[in-house]
């Protein structure tokens, strides 16, 4: 991996960096071939058209798939989880709901070339 991708996801101790090897671990396995960057300060995830970003915050890891169908879904699901414009932030201790989770990285990352 490239080396200032690693230096950003291990700048962390706590459970944040826990619960972004899990959100990662779940984008490789269902997409094997992406390709990973460090951009805009955070991690890149990318193939084709497609993208997510993985980034730290305060209490926890941000999803930012940008402005894609699958999130506003993902609001609608969960008024619970702090959304903004293009991100979810997902809170460290929180149950995650997986299954919307991986919607929303369809969504982003599932597009074709």
């Amino acid at each position: 991996m490239d080396p200032h991708v690693q230096a950003y996801i291990d700048s962390v101790s706590d459970g944040r960096w826990e619960l972004f090897l899990r959100l990662q671990a779940r984008l490789m396995e269902l997409y094997p071939d992406l390709s990973v960057k460090k951009s805009y300060g955070v991690v890149k995830y990318y193939r084709g058209k497609g993208y997510i970003y993985l980034g730290y915050w305060k209490q926890g890891v941000s999803l930012y798939p940008g402005k894609i169908a699958a999130l506003e879904e993902f609001e609608k699901r969960h008024p619970e989880i702090r959304t903004k414009v293009g991100t979810i932030n997902l809170k460290v201790g929180e149950e995650l709901p997986w299954e919307d989770v991986e919607m929303v990285m369809e969504g982003a990352v599932g597009i074709e070339n």
